[in-house]
């Protein structure tokens, strides 16, 4: 996760105990962060057993809780309705998939991110190993990047030609390694050694920075700390990912769009029994018949207003002016979503979550 975007940059007087302590560098314990404050304990209020020591288990566990779809929209929602004009431009989604390359390790992975509102997103991609390391006793994650990103960037992850790519064309990050640790409550945390990660490394200026991450089931929070004087750090960026549900389902479509005023032919109507989109602001614009974009597109999204007990699902439908033609609601742990506007019909279906 190397973003390359900007959010509003906090500069706070986090001592120097931040940086000193957030990975000793050659010690076995990280630090646990909550809430801007750091603690150098680990939580142990909300004990889920003790955690697994087999290294191969660790490995396991944690690929499994990494991989999958990621976004921070419920956040920049969040900015939105406080006002912010550009929020949409902080809007940052990963998807994280296993792939087969073994010339990197086991447990390996393609990393797609996206950068800015849905059709002005920019892409990045980077390959991303874990490994367990015995004189530390953590895990460690090394991130590759793709000098000539274009030349990778539709590969997809269950291709085999992973298998065929050779590590000389990629882009190490010499000291952005992340090491995590995992807590007796369930939760991963990781960080970088403290300043040893060049932010050039990072595709960003001068200087160097320090990662932090926290992993839970459904939830990610990345930061990325600076040392900007003695006993001063600045927050350059902090991103809190949610874990995405999947969601399938078909749509029919009146060839006038929403100009319609009187019933198709029959066998007239734009069908498709394969629509995938995933309640964190995913998207996809409706073909017609012919294969080409009708320009009508629907977006899915859990979102939570201020104050709200709880969030909420919210299905809508644009046209090509990216003009909202009007949504519809359900709880957050709807299985099904849908509507009837006469001239769209679209059924959607949640898929079943992976235990993590």
């Amino acid at each position: 996760m190397r973003q390359q975007m900007s959010l509003a940059r906090h500069v706070g007087s986090l001592a120097a105990v931040w940086l000193a302590t957030l990975l000793a560098g050659c010690g076995s314990t990280l630090p646990t962060r909550d809430d801007g404050t750091l603690s150098t304990s680990a939580i142990r209020s909300e004990t889920a057993g003790p955690a697994p020591t087999d290294p191969d288990q660790l490995l396991a566990e944690l690929a499994e809780r990494y991989q999958g779809q990621w976004s921070n929209q419920a956040e920049v929602f969040a900015a939105s309705e406080n006002g912010q004009q550009d929020a949409a431009s902080s809007l940052v989604s990963q998807q994280i998939e296993a792939i087969r390359a073994p010339q990197f390790g086991r447990r390996v992975f393609r990393v797609r991110i996206s950068f800015g509102a849905p059709g002005q997103q920019r892409q990045r991609l980077r390959l991303t190993r874990f490994a367990y390391d015995s004189s530390r006793s953590l895990v460690r994650q090394d991130v590759y990047g793709f000098p000539d990103a274009n030349g990778y960037i539709q590969l997809a992850a269950e291709s085999e030609a992973w298998a065929e790519l050779s590590p000389d064309r990629l882009r190490p990050s010499p000291g952005c390694s992340i090491w995590w640790q995992r807590r007796d409550n369930g939760r991963w945390v990781g960080a970088t050694d403290p300043g040893q990660c060049a932010a050039a490394e990072l595709g960003e200026s001068t200087g160097s920075v320090t990662e932090w991450l926290q992993l839970d089931a459904d939830a990610m929070r990345y930061q990325q700390v600076r040392q900007v004087a003695e006993g001063q750090t600045a927050v350059d960026r902090q991103f809190e990912f949610q874990r995405a549900r999947s969601f399938t389902g078909w749509f029919a479509l009146h060839p006038q769009g929403d100009k319609a005023t009187t019933a198709p032919a029959v066998g007239a109507w734009h069908t498709g029994r394969n629509l995938q989109l995933h309640d964190q602001g995913g998207s996809v614009v409706l073909p017609r018949g012919d294969g080409t974009p009708s320009g009508y597109r629907l977006e899915l999204a859990r979102l939570h207003y201020p104050g709200q007990a709880r969030s909420f699902l919210r299905l809508s439908f644009i046209d090509a002016n990216q003009r909202s033609l009007g949504y519809v609601f359900a709880t957050d742990d709807a299985r099904d979503i849908g509507v009837n506007l006469g001239w769209l019909q679209v059924g959607l279906q949640a898929q079943p979550a992976v235990a993590r």
